[in-house]
């Protein structure tokens, strides 16, 4: 995932590793310039012929037409095919990755179907669902108060906007509920973010102010040898 952000690095070093070759090497000889030319070159050319595969082949292919269901539901594939189920507004546990600090974790019937919530305890009939990356959403008619666990992975991040306890129970999201209609939304927010945040502003902090320090001291020291 960070090869984007490592190659971006070393294009920059590079230009600046060219810039100081060059600034050395015109000025010695013709024919060192010429070879830092055809160096430049052969890299360009070199990463053309094996990147040429993949863009003489792409948006040939017409886009898949897939049916986006009003309903998130979970499904589980036999290949990983994750942007397809993006569009249909689907979540699959055949996936090559589902979370980095667990194994996958879903509510599977008998017959591998994918459950979205399961009534442990109690008696509720679930009116409506939303799933999103940050967001869910349940509104549910309970006849009798219980507790309901959800297919998604219990996480510390994840919080009931109205205050109630999320539980883990075997790895997943679970929360009580009382009798009569409810409307349960959760969200998530990455964990220890404002205590990373502070962490950051005061590392930028001291390191603006090592530099303010350093550029004064630089200041001083030319004064005191121009004078």
């Amino acid at each position: 995932r960070a090869f984007q952000f490592v190659l971006l690095g070393m294009a920059i070093l590079g230009g600046y590793g060219y810039d100081h070759l060059s600034q050395r090497v015109f000025t010695t000889s013709k024919w060192l310039s010429r070879s830092l030319y055809a160096a430049v070159a052969l890299v360009i050319l070199s990463n053309l012929v094996f990147a040429w595969p993949i863009m003489s082949s792409a948006f040939k292919t017409p886009p898949e037409q897939v049916y986006r269901s009003p309903v998130f539901k979970h499904v589980i594939d036999e290949k990983p095919q994750a942007y397809r189920n993006y569009l249909a507004n689907r979540g699959s546990l055949i996936t090559p990755w589902l979370s980095a600090y667990h194994p996958s974790r879903a509510l599977v019937g008998p017959a591998n179907t994918v459950l979205p919530e399961h009534i442990s305890t109690g008696q509720a009939a679930v009116i409506r669902r939303e799933y999103t990356p940050n967001r869910i959403e349940y509104e549910f008619e309970a006849q009798e108060a219980g507790t309901m666990m959800i297919g998604m992975g219990f996480d510390a991040g994840w919080s009931a906007s109205d205050g109630r306890p999320l539980f883990d129970w075997n790895g997943l999201i679970a929360f009580d509920f009382q009798s009569g209609s409810e409307k349960v939304t959760l969200v998530y927010r990455t964990p220890w973010f404002w205590s990373s945040l502070f962490v950051s502003l005061l590392t930028v902090g001291l390191t603006a102010g090592l530099w303010r320090r350093w550029r004064e001291e630089s200041r001083i020291v030319a004064d005191s040898n121009s004078g």
